[in-house]
Order: C-alpha cells, then structure tokens, then sequence
C-alpha cells in the first residue's frame, strides 16, 4: 500500500469540494487505460478534525488494484489524498488512513 498527498492550486474561483470531486469524478469516469470502477463517492471522512469527500474505486492495471481518493477544498487550493493497495494491502491501507487521524 502507498499514499500519495498533492496540493493543488485551483485556477476556477469558488470551487468547493463537492465542485472538486465532480471534475475528478469525471475525469476518472473518462480514463481509457487504466481502466477505473467507482465503488462509492457518497462518503465522506473526517481527516484531522475536517471532512474531506471520499471517493472508493477499483483500478485494472495489469492487476487490480484500489484507489480510496481523499479531497477537501480551501480557499483557493485543493488537498488530495489517495490511498493505493491491493485486496492483500488493505489492512496496510487502513494503517496509512488512521495514519492522518493522529495530525494535528
């Protein structure tokens, strides 16, 4: 399992995060190679003490694989966190996301 986090400076004003998530929706929705399954996007999680929208899918790419992505818009930037793992990993996975609880 691995973690990657990006900040991302958002060039639309007055995008929120639900805004945030349906353009990463559908630019997922959109990929060709690797091929991506939306499991769930209905969720959310607390990270830190804040909510982030969470998307869950499934990524076949030579293997399946999962990808739980974490987002939360402030202010004019995007926070980006995604978790990836294999059905063997996921205990791994879980660590990585109580991992965050822990910030401050």
């Amino acid at each position: 399992a691995n973690v990657a986090v990006t900040v991302e400076k958002l060039m639309v004003r007055g995008m929120d995060t639900e805004d945030y998530k349906k353009a990463a929706l559908l630019h997922l929705r959109m990929m060709q190679e690797p091929a991506y399954e939306i499991l769930d996007d209905s969720g959310t999680a607390e990270i830190a003490g804040e909510t982030f929208a969470m998307v869950k899918t499934r990524v076949d790419s030579g293997g399946e694989y999962f990808q739980d992505y974490y987002f939360r818009v402030s202010g004019d930037r995007a926070l980006i966190i995604t978790i990836t793992y294999a059905e063997a990993t996921s205990e791994q996975a879980a660590a990585i996301f109580d991992g965050f609880g822990a910030c401050p």
